[in-house]
C-alpha cells in the first residue's frame, strides 16, 4: 500500500540454511521491505524492542511526510 512501511522481523530457527545475516540481507533486498529486524526465535522474548522499533520508524516516517 502506498504510504506504509513494511518491517520484517528475520529469527534463528533451530536448524538454519543460512546464516541470519544472509537472510536478512536477502529480505532486505526484497523491494517491498524497508526494514529488517534480527529476532533471537524465542516467540515474544524481544516482542517489545521489535515494537520499540517499529514505533520510531513510524515516528520519522510521519516527522519526514510533513
Amino acid at each position: 500500500m502506498p504510504g506504509r512501511l513494511l518491517v520484517a522481523k528475520v529469527t534463528n530457527p533451530a536448524q538454519p540454511l543460512l546464516a541470519q545475516r544472509a537472510r536478512a540481507e536477502l529480505v532486505a533486498a526484497l523491494s517491498l521491505v524497508d526494514f529488517v529486524v534480527l529476532g533471537d526465535g524465542e516467540p515474544g522474548a524481544d516482542s517489545d524492542v521489535t515494537e520499540h522499533f517499529i514505533e520510531h520508524v513510524l515516528q520519522r516516517h510521519r516527522q519526514e511526510a510533513r
